[in-house]
């Protein structure tokens, strides 16, 4: 062994420590060689001919380089648990299919950005005087902020850009127990039509039925709900301000507050009877006394059919009740309610009390052979309602066994996404107290009765294009009768992450 060659190795140690990486696995690949070299160096040493003259002569040496080697070693050991600590500590950051989010690494609090797009058109047919215009329009534009705050808080913050001017939509914070009791407080979604309380992204037509010109919409304040049994029955029980048929939750001018109840059950979900498995059932109901204005009822194409006449007014109890039903069996489902609502009304120095009501039947079947669920259908607040088997690229075969034809008769060589097929048969009546003294016979209708079917096409899971016709047909409403029927193509255009 040479003094050259220990001076060359205390060099290299040396200057490691003087310029110690900042990453650790450079340092530690540092300290595995600086481990071999000494090795090499006892080696040595204990090969050496004359061992005593250079236990003398180097063994001061050696000591040194060795403490040099545990020193770094040491520093090593620091360096990776503070790494580990840091990394603990650090924020999470993700871009997937349900948007962006962040979150803490223990995962307690949380922020998730989402969005929805619909451009919308309406193109009516047997318009011969132009009284309707054919147009384009954007009907929503809505941003999604949710998340946590600590382990039992959510919150869900949803403005809205596709009107006029800005809205906010939703803005309500869950505080979430257990699953079988959850708290809401803020503006939210009133728990009670069943096609309404579907995301405007899930339903299945460019605009809901004619019932949903009887639901509340949203309303400001307390709700519990929750669901027992893995799903097999929920329910919801909100105190709010009150808000008018087809209503959203401004200002209260009132102290009366209004109950909404809902309750919903799939009796077979736990059985083994699986035609029955996607059987739901459900009640909602509302009672209060509201004051002021009244609504007035639109078609699918946005057109006003019924209005009460000037100086009419909300003056007393007002009920609403609403049985439910959904099922669903493999690619197959269907959706149907009925709604009365009941409401005082008065005008001048002459009151009563009018009853209106609507139903629903919808049908749909996705063609390509995804299944639909309730779960799928109703509960996401982001997306299109559909999750493709095969997303849109045209460009790509399609890979695997087919599925049977009678399951699914659109099955292209080529992934083009998912296509549902859907029909509808609708109709709200107005109660005949109304006419004449509330409302213009001339004017308003008595009643609208609607059938419509369309396709969706959903390219992916973020993408979506709906096309449906519906023709609406009234009993009264003009001065020669009844109004002019009503034949309405309507596109949407959807994007939503």
């Amino acid at each position: 062994m040479k003094y050259p060659q220990l001076l060359l190795f205390g060099g290299i140690v040396g200057g490691v420590s003087l310029c110690e990486p900042a990453y650790a696995s450079d340092a530690e690949a540092r300290v595995k060689a600086l481990e071999q070299r000494v090795l090499e160096l006892e080696r040595l040493l204990r090969s050496s001919a004359k061992p005593s003259a250079i236990q003398a002569e180097d063994a001061e040496p050696v000591k040194k380089l060795d403490q040099k080697v545990r020193t770094l070693e040491r520093r090593l050991e620091v360096e990776r648990e503070n790494a580990a600590a840091a990394k603990q500590t650090l924020p999470v950051v993700s871009l997937d299919e349900s948007g962006f989010s962040v979150r803490s690494a223990d995962g307690a609090y949380q922020l998730r950005l989402s969005g929805l797009l619909q451009a919308h058109g309406y193109f009516f047919s047997d318009d011969h005087d132009d009284a309707v215009s054919d147009t384009f329009t954007l009907r929503r534009a809505r941003l999604i902020f949710q998340g946590k705050l600590a382990r039992y808080f959510d919150y869900f913050i949803m403005p809205d850009f596709g009107g006029s001017s800005p809205a906010l939509i939703d803005a309500y914070v869950d505080v979430r127990y257990q699953p079988e009791l959850s708290l809401r407080v803020g503006r939210f979604v009133s728990p009670f039509g069943l096609e309404h309380i579907r995301a405007a992204g899930n339903i299945s037509f460019v605009e809901r039925a004619l019932p949903d010109n009887l639901v509340p919409d949203r309303d400001n304040g307390v709700q519990l709900f929750g669901e027992l049994g893995r799903g097999a029955f929920e329910y919801a029980l909100a105190v709010a301000n009150g808000v008018v048929d087809g209503g959203t939750s401004q200002n209260d001018t009132s102290d009366a507050k209004e109950f909404v109840g809902r309750i919903f059950a799939h009796p077979f979900q736990s059985f083994g009877i699986e035609p029955l498995r996607g059987l739901g059932i459900g009640f909602a109901g509302t009672y209060g006394d509201q004051d002021g204005a009244l609504p007035s009822y639109k078609t699918s194409g946005r057109q006003t059919f019924f209005a009460y006449r000037n100086g009419v007014v909300a003056d007393g109890e007002r009920f609403r009740i609403s049985p439910q039903l959904f099922y669903n069996w493999d690619s197959f489902s269907i959706l149907s309610e009925y709604v009365l609502s009941s409401q005082e009304v008065a005008w001048g120095g002459m009151s009563d009390t009018l009853e209106n009501e609507a139903w629903q039947v919808a049908l749909s079947y996705v063609l390509t052979g995804e299944s639909i669920t309730y779960k799928t259908m109703f509960y996401p607040v982001w997306g299109n309602g559909m999750r493709p088997r095969h997303g849109f690229d045209p460009l790509k075969r399609n890979k695997g066994p087919q599925t049977e034809i009678w399951a699914a008769p659109f099955q292209p060589s080529h992934p083009w996404g998912a296509l549902e097929f859907v029909a509808r048969y609708n109709r709200l009546d107005v109660d005949s107290k109304a006419f004449p003294v509330y409302a213009d016979p001339f004017s308003s209708a008595r009643s609208a009765s609607a059938w419509a079917f369309g396709l969706n096409w959903y390219l992916s899971s973020h993408f979506r294009v709906t096309a449906d016709y519906e023709q609406t047909d009234f009993e009264g409403g003009a001065a020669s009768g009844d109004r002019p029927r009503e034949k309405v193509a309507q596109v949407r255009f959807q994007a939503a992450f």
